[in-house]
């Protein structure tokens, strides 16, 4: 079906009622989303193909784990037959609960962003049960909850955007207003080294792969603390 017909959040009330085990795939203007869905819960969620070669190496991007142990693990899971997942657990490379909670932080971040799509299309998959790697990673997010709250997220998200309205907005740091980092979110201090007046919103949002509401937050919070100001990207000028 097509976004702009059928709501995204009226798609998951479908497979949630429906008991449906399988895989959820939106696809906007330039991205795809595959959300694996078992039974009213979420097991994962992801922007790689799951039947691409580097589907699992993937799964881990932005995990901050050395590129080198990423493809150690992936070898020694390949040697043993086992999951990507597990290996990285068995081998200490990263706790069984810092994992979990990033592979959590990032499905709830992609169904946020989906959210967001207006258009685009989305088909679901019936299967009787998920490749080994989603079976292994399983978060058995309460689906109908996650909704909830990425619709919640997208009410602030508008309100925001009154202010941050496009991608092609353009920010400089504050002249004369030193910057207190102990005083920035995570997001806000990632962001603030990237204001040089060329990279707009969404050159940036594209650099550290944040999602629309963490991008829009980072700039609205930085505005209203008056650390950051708009200016023409052509004439550099301090839009009036």
């Amino acid at each position: 079906g097509l976004l702009s017909q059928v709501p995204l959040p009226e798609v998951f009330q479908f497979a949630k009622f429906q008991n449906h085990t399988g895989m959820l795939k939106v696809t906007d203007v330039n991205k795809t989303a595959f959300v694996f869905i078992q039974g009213g819960t979420i097991s994962f969620a992801t922007f790689a193909n799951p039947i691409s070669p580097d589907f699992k190496e993937n799964i881990l991007d932005g995990s901050g784990l050395d590129e080198y142990l990423v493809k150690k693990a992936l070898r020694l899971a390949d040697s043993r037959n086992t999951t990507l997942i597990k290996t990285i657990v068995q081998e200490k490379m990263w706790d069984k609960t810092s994992l979990v909670n990033f592979l959590d932080y990032i499905t709830r971040e992609i169904v946020y962003e989906i959210l967001t799509w207006k258009r685009g299309s989305f088909s679901f998959h019936i299967m009787e049960k998920h490749i080994e790697e989603i079976q292994e990673i399983d978060l058995g997010i309460n689906l109908e909850q996650l909704v909830m709250d990425g619709l919640r997220r997208l009410d602030e998200l508008r309100e925001m955007q009154k202010v941050i309205h496009s991608e092609t907005q353009v920010f400089v740091p504050e002249p004369g207003r030193p910057v207190d980092m102990s005083k920035l979110s995570r997001a806000e201090s990632r962001v603030i080294p990237l204001l040089d007046g060329n990279k707009s919103i969404g050159d940036i949002k594209n650099i550290l792969n944040f999602s629309t509401y963490e991008i829009t937050r980072a700039f609205f919070s930085l505005l209203k603390k008056g650390f950051t100001r708009e200016i023409s990207k052509d004439s550099k000028t301090v839009n009036e």
